[in-house]
């Protein structure tokens, strides 16, 4: 089959979907070397992926979420050319005219934590909000959704959805699956200037992240117990879409100056080791559609303590991490000190997220990928498309008494 895949955000910004989508296509090169791929990424993207010879890349230029952009991948996906369109991201050009599949990572535009979400506020995300998304997912043959929590979501909004929706989990990569050389262990942590014990958060400065009562807690934390005045955190912040500035105040406001660092634009062996070397990772989110550094953090060896919302459970395990309420700030603090402090606790954590993380892979992603192209879709030239008269004959036609 010729196979369009929309991977936009590749290019476009340092964030969870642009590394889900790299992750995916490097597997399905791997596995699949039967379908012919066509992938659009960003045109800013000047490194070469690591994707077979039948994966051709196209440039596109402006925002994935721009209407401009979308309108000019429509003219480049023409039905006569491709069985399918994979969008990576739940917007898709009404003009696309090839057979569409969806990737849904969260409900996120639609949640009461929704702020800024896209490239601009106004009447661009209004637009997107209530009409594209919706449209999408009306148009969209099959809906992937990251996980059931993801799903379960989507439904209560789209009922009709439903029916339509499939499960496909993500993976972890396999650098977090491997200890890295000592000597390189040593130049990267002399390179980011890694403080002795530190916990660790990963993910973008979005408000339902929480970062706010991440601080609370730390800030918290150390003011009860005098043994972690040597703790300090730091913060693995993808992307440069949203501010920090409301993040630096914070930090100021809880006197947690020289306490917390931000860490921006690192590459994943930089991340590997930034992971390996942290005493716990804290995740605080109310809105997460998956979680990808909880899988890195617990293939890693390191101790997770999550908020007990949304997909978190579901991709950490019944035992692979340890579950607060986000809104209790009492509860988060008892229980992040046992998972800094509790030897005992701490080796069961590390045992049981490892355990977990072992359950997800990118290869059985793009398996299963592979699979709902293969069964859920067909070639061009089996299917007789139906022909379109001139739109005034159909007018006319509707007319008619």
């Amino acid at each position: 089959m010729q196979i369009a895949v929309d991977a936009r955000f590749l290019g476009s910004a340092n964030s969870g979907v642009a590394r889900y989508s790299e992750n995916l296509l490097v597997a399905m090169s791997r596995i699949d070397r039967a379908n012919q791929y066509t992938v659009f990424v960003h045109h800013r993207l000047k490194r070469k992926l690591k994707l077979g010879e039948n994966f051709t890349i196209v440039r596109v230029k402006g925002h994935p979420l721009s209407i401009r952009s979308m309108w000019q991948l429509s003219r480049m996906v023409r039905p006569e050319a491709f069985d399918l369109l994979h969008v990576l991201f739940p917007y898709v050009s009404i003009r696309a005219r090839c057979p569409v599949m969806l990737t849904v990572h969260d409900t996120l535009p639609f949640s009461r934590e929704q702020i800024g979400f896209g490239p601009k506020r106004g009447p661009q995300s209004w637009l997107r909000r209530y009409v594209l998304y919706p449209l999408a997912l009306r148009r969209a043959k099959w809906i992937i959704c990251v996980s059931r929590a993801t799903r379960d979501a989507l439904a209560e909004l789209f009922p009709e959805t439903f029916h339509r929706t499939l499960v496909v989990h993500s993976g972890v990569n396999e650098d977090f699956r491997q200890a890295a050389e000592e000597a390189t262990l040593e130049l990267i942590r002399s390179r980011l200037n890694l403080p002795p014990r530190y916990l660790l958060y990963s993910g973008s400065a979005r408000s339902d992240k929480n970062i706010e009562g991440m601080l609370r807690a730390f800030a918290r934390l150390r003011q009860l117990n005098d043994s972690m005045d040597d703790l300090h955190f730091l913060m693995d912040i993808q992307g440069h879409e949203y501010p920090l500035k409301p993040i630096m105040n914070r930090i100021a406001q809880y006197g947690l100056e020289g306490r917390v660092r931000i860490i921006q634009d690192i590459g994943d062996e930089e991340r590997v080791v930034l992971f390996q070397h942290a005493a716990a990772f804290l995740i605080l989110s109310r809105t997460e559609g998956f979680g990808i550094p909880i899988l890195e953090a617990q293939m890693c060896g390191v101790p997770v303590v999550a908020a007990d919302a949304m997909a978190l459970p579901e991709v950490a395990g019944e035992q692979g991490a340890l579950y607060v309420d986000p809104d209790d700030l009492d509860e988060t603090v008892r229980l992040l000190g046992l998972a800094l402090t509790d030897d005992g606790l701490r080796e069961y954590l590390i045992a049981e997220g490892r355990k977990n993380a072992n359950r997800f892979s990118w290869a059985r992603a793009a398996e299963q990928i592979v699979q709902i192209y293969e069964f859920g879709f067909y070639p061009r030239h089996q299917v007789e498309l139906p022909h379109r008269r001139p739109w005034l004959t159909r007018l006319a036609d509707a007319l008619r008494i």
